[in-house]
């Protein structure tokens, strides 16, 4: 079996263990499906990421270890000479969102974001890629050749009840969700700065970020600056066959098997950031699945010694200042009076990222928040403890992703946290320009604004538990 994805770190897995199941077929991918220990960790509620899918649908076959068993099955014969174009694996895995909850929360570690990617991969040689992992998997293309056109059909599409339901038919997109509509206008990166008090960073803006919330982007920039920061934002390189495109770290491809894409993004990035990395300047992320992908999935692209070297000089902007509090960084914020629940991304905490989350909004004086307390509806009953949580906000209160999303049907807004530290002589008019940016209370020392940008909330979880 030819794999798309390198599956080397498991070569040494099993060997002199009569019981480690490992199936007769695929090689060190077999491996990485066999590492599981069947303890079903993963058929639990309760705090903890792992298995989102089987939370929500209360089903075993919704598991990581169901999982794992039907691989087992496909790669040992039992599902006939092609596994990969058969109903049985595509169902097992069909509510699998890619969280990698089971990465960090399983004790075998089962990587089913991997296995799954190299599952799609296969599918896609033998049955040809969807249309609608086309669309989605291209998005950084789409947006980043033809943002303005892109904009007009999407607003056109939420607009219209007949291109919902034509959508929703040939491309499987829900009528009744909305799609995230581009910005107006892209992300402009600005010249960049000499190096700062605190020396220089570069800057990796994702494609969301560059194309559907640049003020986010604009947010960090203002930030790192106030820290005492110079700022370079990352470039595709000199002799970038696509000069114009911003830098995508290729997650949409991997997440609907497209591996070779994936890994021309992936070298894009490396190619970019070759001086930051040489030079030994830290890169900040903003998107937790984009700069967690280049941490993790990166070593299974097959893309040499860069990649370690890379995975140690990025952070996301919240670990980076995290980290930077503990030599000198201080930044003087104003009082927020304002609660919140904070809602963090599933690779944050598979990663275990989320404790930096909380220690930076713990900067802002009276700002109040709850981590983790958003929960997924199904059938109007409430799955885990605390549901009411939203319901409980007060009028002000928010409810703040840590990543971008798209469309819910809470009742409250969804909104990104960002710091944002304009200068003091212009600090007033930046935090009140934009119906995405609420201003901080007043007082003495600094401008400080709690950076937030509408979220229309993606939850695939519910997308899919409506088939039940």
């Amino acid at each position: 079996m030819k794999t798309h994805l390198d599956w080397s770190a498991y070569d040494t897995y099993g060997i002199g263990d009569a019981f480690s199941g490992v199936p007769i077929t695929g090689g060190n991918y077999a491996k990485a499906v066999a590492v599981c220990m069947h303890n079903r960790e993963c058929q639990r509620e309760g705090r903890g990421v792992m298995c989102p899918s089987f939370r929500i649908t209360c089903d075993p076959a919704h598991s990581t270890e169901a999982r794992v068993a039907a691989f087992k099955a496909a790669l040992n014969g039992d599902l006939g000479p092609s596994p990969f174009t058969g109903p049985e694996l595509a169902a097992s895995l069909d509510l699998c969102v890619l969280c990698k909850g089971c990465k960090k929360e399983c004790p075998s570690a089962v990587d089913m974001t991997l296995i799954k990617t190299e599952f799609l991969a296969q599918r896609n040689d033998l049955m040809g890629v969807r249309r609608r992992s086309r669309l989605l998997g291209g998005l950084p293309a789409w947006v980043g050749h033809w943002h303005r056109p892109v904009r007009a059909l999407v607003r056109w599409r939420n607009r219209s009840p007949l291109l919902r339901k034509a959508a929703e038919k040939f491309l499987g997109l829900a009528a009744r969700r909305r799609i995230p509509v581009p910005a107006a206008a892209s992300f402009r990166p600005p010249a960049p700065t000499p190096a700062g008090s605190r020396g220089q960073v570069v800057l990796f803006v994702d494609t969301f970020a560059h194309h559907f919330e640049p003020e986010i982007a604009e947010a960090a920039l203002e930030v790192l600056k106030a820290a005492g920061y110079g700022v370079t934002v990352a470039r595709p390189a000199s002799g970038d066959s696509e000069p114009d495109r911003s830098l995508c770290c290729g997650r949409t491809y991997l997440s609907t098997g497209q591996v070779e894409k994936a890994r021309a993004e992936a070298r894009r990035v490396l190619a970019a950031l070759a001086p930051a990395l040489e030079a030994g300047i830290p890169i900040i992320g903003l998107e937790p699945s984009c700069l967690l992908s280049m941490r993790d999935e990166f070593y299974s692209l097959g893309l040499g010694a860069e990649v370690a070297r890379l995975g140690k000089q990025i952070f996301l902007l919240e670990e980076f200042l995290a980290r930077e509090s503990h030599r000198g960084l201080t930044l003087p914020l104003k009082p927020l009076p304002c609660k919140a629940l904070i809602h963090g991304h599933c690779h944050q905490k598979a990663f275990g990222t989320m404790k930096s989350m909380r220690k930076v909004l713990g900067w802002i004086p009276d700002f109040q928040f709850e981590p983790d307390r958003v929960v997924v509806l199904r059938h109007g009953r409430r799955l885990r403890a605390g549901g009411g949580a939203l319901r409980r906000l007060p009028g002000h209160g928010r409810a703040v992703a840590a990543a971008h999303r798209a469309g819910g049907r809470a009742g409250h807004r969804h909104r990104r946290q960002r710091l944002l530290l304009p200068p003091p002589d212009r600090g007033r008019g930046r935090a009140q320009a934009g119906s995405h940016r609420r201003a901080a209370a007043s007082g003495a020392g600094g401008v400080g604004v709690v950076k937030t940008a509408r979220r229309e909330n993606i939850c695939k979880e519910v997308v899919h538990a409506r088939r039940q």
